[in-house]
């Protein structure tokens, strides 16, 4: 029987789990947030994540479960690195469907054991040579890349003694014979293994909690968690965007835009919620764009945003636009050091939001082109950070994002590929002029306006 003041915890949760409901009815629908359990076995995973999905689920929330696949994979033998690799694979298929296929289909992914879990068992495997150090290297490179560790954005890495483990492994069975896992030689040993990932991984994944449940009980445990989950669901439902200081930009204060290779090491970027950085006019939000260009440079892709998806007095409004890009938020941020690494992060989540189709952009840069307006409020704020890419584009097939642009229909020139001697630059918002200007040296005494001077 639930006491008092668990109650009272719980409609906590449930008020703030309903206040993130009303933030997602405003925020634009984007990726679900990826919750993985692993760790020592009776640790209590399983029975959170099934209490965390009802709560979920019950208030509002659309979950999916991706169940652990240990218990059925077709390899009897645990101790053969094949084993680790089945789940791993198994497991991998059905988190990639519905964090891609299924994404605006689902708030929540909870996964009860992932790539985490495997990278802990494949640490333990090395402890025993089950697996030589190559193939180690290898599977910790695969398993570490950005795609895959970019899509997690919580892990909870449960820990028990083997002790604890043994006595709640025995509670409903009738023997008390040792399994292969289950026994206090493995289990202890799989304990250093995972303290071992955990410090290893820590700044390589977006956020590792570890809570050890010994002295807890499950109800203890499943509020705890869910009062993590539900903050994490609070700062990814309401964005935290980067941010410079005005200060650091000082030196370009009298440039409208201009090439600098360097610029992006020495900017100090910091993160926070995106109205709070929106009202503030000394913090100037770092915005990375790619202007697509054919491999000659003769024809670019342009487009129109609907008015339904842009802010009020928007430079973009009416306007076509020759860039497509966005706001860095936290979750872009994966190096922690290397600023460049979370602009080529953002900007290739941005492109395939808005365009539909995975670039590799880090390989096909030149020299960003960096744009400061400071004709108005809005421009101001923002700083414009633009590479050109020559794309293929008889091999992508692109799809604009039907919510945020006039999709290509009819006489409509959005989502069209122009050849740059067709293109009407008063039809274009100030950015793309810029853009079409020095980028892609479209220049002519008729297209020389003010903001075109250095």
């Amino acid at each position: 029987m639930l006491m008092k003041n668990s109650l009272d915890k719980i409609n906590e949760l449930e008020d703030i789990a309903a206040k993130i409901l009303k933030a997602k009815k405003i925020a634009r629908p984007r990726r679900p947030i990826v919750i993985e359990f692993c760790g020592t076995p009776k640790a209590g995973k399983t029975s959170c994540v099934s209490s965390l999905n009802l709560f979920l689920k019950r208030n509002g929330f659309k979950t999916k479960v991706l169940t652990e696949r240990a218990s059925i994979c077709p390899i009897k033998d645990k101790y053969n690195p094949s084993f680790n690799l089945w789940n791993l694979f198994s497991s991998s298929a059905e988190l990639l469907e519905n964090f891609i296929e299924k994404s605006k289909e689902v708030d929540v992914i909870l996964c009860d054991r992932s790539i985490f879990d495997c990278l802990c068992w494949f640490q333990w495997f090395k402890k025993y040579d089950h697996i030589n150090n190559k193939d180690f290297a290898i599977l910790e490179n695969f398993l570490t890349m950005d795609r895959y560790i970019t899509m997690f954005d919580l892990i909870y890495v449960f820990k028990t003694s083997p002790k604890v483990a043994l006595e709640r492994e025995y509670t409903n069975l009738l023997t008390r014979k040792s399994g292969t896992i289950m026994n206090m030689k493995v289990l202890s040993d799989y304990n250093s293994c995972i303290e071992v990932a955990t410090k290893k991984y820590k700044g390589t994944f977006r956020s590792i909690k570890e809570i050890n449940t010994d002295n807890l009980s499950q109800n203890e445990v499943s509020l705890k968690v869910t009062n993590d989950v539900l903050a994490s669901l609070i700062d990814l439902t309401i964005e935290k965007v980067a941010y410079v200081s005005r200060s650091s930009l000082s030196n370009f204060e009298n440039k409208n835009f201009w090439f600098d290779d360097k610029l992006i090491t020495k900017l100090k970027v910091s993160f926070e919620y995106r109205n709070l950085v929106e009202k503030n006019s000394e913090f100037i939000q770092p915005i990375p764009i790619m202007v697509l260009t054919d491999k000659n440079k003769n024809r670019v892709l342009v487009a129109r945003k609907k008015d339904s998806s842009l802010g009020e007095n928007s430079p973009e409004k009416d306007k076509l636009v020759s860039y497509f890009g966005g706001h860095i938020r936290i979750e872009d941020n994966i190096s922690h050091i290397d600023f460049e690494q979370t602009i080529f992060s953002a900007l290739t989540r941005e492109i395939q939001e808005e365009l539909g189709i995975t670039l590799n952009i880090a390989s096909n840069n030149s020299s960003p082109l960096f744009i400061w307006l400071k004709d108005n409020e809005k421009s101001a704020k923002h700083l414009a950070i633009c590479f050109l890419y020559q794309a293929d584009f008889e091999h992508h097939k692109i799809k604009l994002d039907d919510y945020e642009f006039i999709q290509k229909t009819g006489a409509s020139e959005s989502g069209r590929i122009f050849d740059l001697k067709e293109l009407q630059f008063e039809k274009f918002e100030k950015w793309s002029r810029i853009i079409l200007s020095e980028l892609l040296e479209q220049k002519g005494s008729e297209y020389q306006l003010d903001i075109f001077d250095k």
